[in-house]
């Protein structure tokens, strides 16, 4: 009698190198070796760190699970540091996208399957480079508190029927572009305060009401 098929629901978590393909079309194969080692080095400690299972990887991208949505977006914006850091003193820096899930999988010869790799494969392939992206079933169960993040709103996905929501968690730039908003808005306001006086004073001083209005 063959076992019952064995779900659960975990987080799922895509990540892969930017660039990659041209990567190793440059690469001898030493060259493509050392670059393996060095995403592998820069990756496993954080996976261990926050409760990653490894999954399997296929050459420039590891598929992860989690237990926990919160530890597997904490373990993603890690991740971005690690590399941020990495390539500050690196003439070859590195770049990556995560891209995450959570829903029902089927366990079965140490790997996972179903709709919900499917969608975070494809929520992976609209990720911008350095950024995180995730689905509201993880936004949903995370702790809010703790990640700071953005709505993008609903997406189709290729091969996906229904839309689905995505968020990212913010970045400096986000946060910057925040602030520079803030200040234009300070600005345009500014701006359009003067025009109205300006406006109005022209109108007064055209038709004598400032004359009108002190000598009365």
């Amino acid at each position: 009698m063959e076992p019952q098929p064995h779900s659960k629901i975990l987080t799922i978590m895509f990540i892969d190198l930017v660039g990659y393909t041209s990567k190793i079309q440059q690469s001898t194969r030493q060259q493509l070796n050392d670059l393996q080692d060095n995403f592998d080095n820069l990756t496993h400690p954080i996976f261990k760190k926050h409760s990653g299972n490894i999954i399997k990887k296929i050459g420039d991208a590891f598929l992860i699970t989690f237990h926990s949505p919160t530890d597997a977006l904490l373990c993603a914006i890690d991740l971005q540091k690690e590399f941020q850091e990495h390539n500050k003193n690196n003439q070859n820096p590195l770049h990556i996208r995560v891209a995450l899930h959570a829903g029902e999988v089927l366990l079965k010869d140490k790997d996972v399957y179903g709709d919900s790799v499917n969608i975070t494969s494809r929520v992976e392939s609209i990720t911008p480079p350095d950024q995180i992206y995730f689905t509201e079933s993880v936004q949903q169960h995370m702790n809010k508190n703790e990640i700071p993040h953005l709505d993008l709103g609903h997406t189709y996905l290729k091969g996906i029927e229904q839309p689905v929501r995505i968020f990212k968690v913010k970045s400096k730039h986000d946060q910057n572009k925040k602030i520079i908003s803030k200040i234009m808005e300070y600005i345009l306001l500014t701006i359009a305060v003067a025009v109205i006086i300006l406006v109005f004073y022209f109108i007064l001083n055209k038709y004598n009401l400032l004359e009108k209005l002190f000598l009365n």
